[in-house]
């Protein structure tokens, strides 16, 4: 068996045949040199100048601390006093039991326990997203808007098809004046090169006009699905992190703050934001707050 000490390590490191170089000693009237080898090094300079300088200690190398289940909720969470990013930690007691929390790294007075802000979470997001109250009515009601809605999308269409046609007409009218002489080859290509442009942006347009309506309701029925399952999904121990993570990002564009033990956020995801007026229109008159 072979130990490897970290001295032996460091020297190891620090030869130049990993760059596959060639020490020459110093011999009669030879002087001491580094050549370089014929056949492939086995790391690349960069690496190897990397590994030298923190071997020298001019380079720290930053150990990542890894994620705390109980603190998931670090870089959601912003502090109500300074409105900077809570950062979380654990404690422990006389009796060696262990407590995490989050607080500000600013010097602010601003500290609660982490397990009252992660059951708050939970409440916070199937109070939002009520999955007993999304149904088919949500779907059915978003559908008609959108249609009540969609005869300007159409005109919009008819408005840029006839600026289309607008267009092709005056690319057939300077091709009859520049056959018939009457317009030089510069104004001619100008000419050309500036209504093809319009006509592309036009057609771009109508193309995106066009699937929108395609897309959106089969997004939407999709979204409503998903919606419904998310607060069972968040608690339930089946999923990672970073998943949980991803899940706050999706429905809170903005970084949250726990404030008496009560959440609040400037703004939520666009489809939820739909769903909260419907609640407000149609029937449950208790909407997120602030």
């Amino acid at each position: 068996m072979y130990i490897l000490y970290t001295t032996k390590v460091n020297i190891f490191f620090k030869l130049p045949t990993l760059l596959l170089k060639i020490v020459l000693k110093e011999y009669q009237k030879e002087q001491y040199q580094i050549v370089q080898g014929l056949h492939e090094p086995l790391i690349d300079i960069e690496l190897y100048d990397k590994v030298q300088e923190v071997i020298s200690g001019k380079k720290k190398i930053n150990k990542r601390i890894p994620d705390n289940k109980l603190l998931y909720l670090r870089g959601h969470l912003v502090c109500r006093k300074c409105g900077r990013n809570l950062t979380g930690s654990s404690s422990s007691n006389r009796l060696k039991v262990l407590y995490h929390y989050y607080h500000c790294s600013c010097g602010c007075i601003e500290r609660f326990r982490a397990i009252d802000a992660n059951n708050e979470i939970i409440n916070y997001i199937t109070e939002i997203i009520k999955p007993e109250h999304i149904n088919e009515s949500y779907y059915v009601r978003i559908i008609n808007d959108f249609n009540r809605d969609n005869s300007k999308r159409l005109n919009k269409i008819n408005e840029n098809e006839l600026a289309i046609h607008t267009r092709k007409n005056r690319l057939k009218t300077i091709e009859d004046n520049y056959l018939d002489g009457e317009l030089n080859i510069k104004d001619y290509k100008n000419a050309k090169n500036r209504i093809g442009e319009e006509i592309t942006e036009f057609e771009i347009q109508n193309n995106n006009l066009k699937t929108v309506g395609i897309d959106f309701r089969r997004y939407i029925r999709k979204s409503i699905q998903i919606l419904k399952m998310i607060p069972d999904v968040f608690k339930s121990g089946t999923i990672t992190i970073g998943e949980k993570r991803k899940i706050l990002c999706s429905i809170f564009p903005h970084n949250l703050i726990f404030d008496n033990a009560k959440y609040r956020t400037q703004k939520l995801n666009g489809l939820l934001d739909i769903i909260d007026c419907y609640r407000i229109n149609y029937g449950d008159k208790k909407t997120r707050g602030n």
